[in-house]
């Protein structure tokens, strides 16, 4: 999900998961808790709790940019109406910095970028997206084999040197394996393995023994999302 610059989502009530930073700051206020500030590379567990979505950082930049605009524009207007030697050329240079201004404000300067991984109900497959420029990554298979609950959820950063394999043990739970950098061979019980780039994902149901690879020159780096049995408490 992505979030101009001052903008905010909610207050709304989800379900429980992640929110893990891709590109600039976010901020979750929790009702009754604290206030989440996650950067790239940072997560912040959502309980299920009301809360709220804000992106405070880049707003300064955003309103320079449109007044910026706002200037090049009233320049253009001015000129083009005047008789001078330097008019062709000061023409031409406004209107290219007012095309670049243009393009640089339609990439949307400020905005952050992070990620939502939890769990939803079957029901919520297909629903409609919370913010207007929110892509759904990855819809997994039903989960399988867990008991009723409760269950326990946990994210980590993985990341796999180039040429090299991670081996995983059976898997306790259901584990959501997204590619955050690189390209992945994801092999799961022996199978023909699964090749994902940037943004795909896997899905290991419990029991499952999984292995990694990375056949290229860079880092792989990806989430492991996991969904266990909570442990009885007797």
């Amino acid at each position: 999900m992505g979030q101009a610059a001052g903008a905010t989502l909610g207050p709304h009530a989800g379900h429980t998961g992640f929110a893990y930073g891709i590109r600039g700051q976010e901020i979750i206020a929790l009702a009754g808790g604290p206030t989440l500030r996650i950067e790239p590379g940072q997560a912040g567990f959502i309980g299920g709790v009301v809360h709220t979505h804000e992106n405070r950082q880049g707003g300064l930049p955003a309103v320079l940019l449109a007044v910026g605009l706002l200037g090049l524009g009233l320049g253009l207007v001015l000129t083009g109406s005047t008789r001078w030697s330097g008019k062709r050329t000061t023409v031409s240079v406004l209107s290219v910095l007012l095309l670049a201004g243009g393009a640089l404000a339609l990439g949307n300067p400020g905005a952050n970028e992070w990620i939502f991984i939890g769990v939803r109900p079957e029901s919520a497959r297909g629903s409609v997206m919370p913010l207007p420029d929110a892509t759904r990554v990855y819809e997994s298979p039903d989960l399988q084999g867990l008991s009723p609950g409760p269950y326990v959820e946990t994210l980590e950063v993985i990341t796999v040197a180039p040429g090299s394999r991670a081996a995983l043990s059976r898997e306790p739970g259901a584990e959501l394996l997204p590619v955050l950098v690189g390209g992945a061979g994801v092999q799961l019980d022996g199978a023909q393995p699964i090749q994902l780039g940037v943004h795909q994902a896997a899905l290991a149901q419990e029991g499952a023994t999984v292995t990694l690879s990375n056949s290229g020159t860079g880092e792989l780096t990806l989430l492991s999302f996991r969904v266990t049995a909570a442990p009885s408490a007797g």
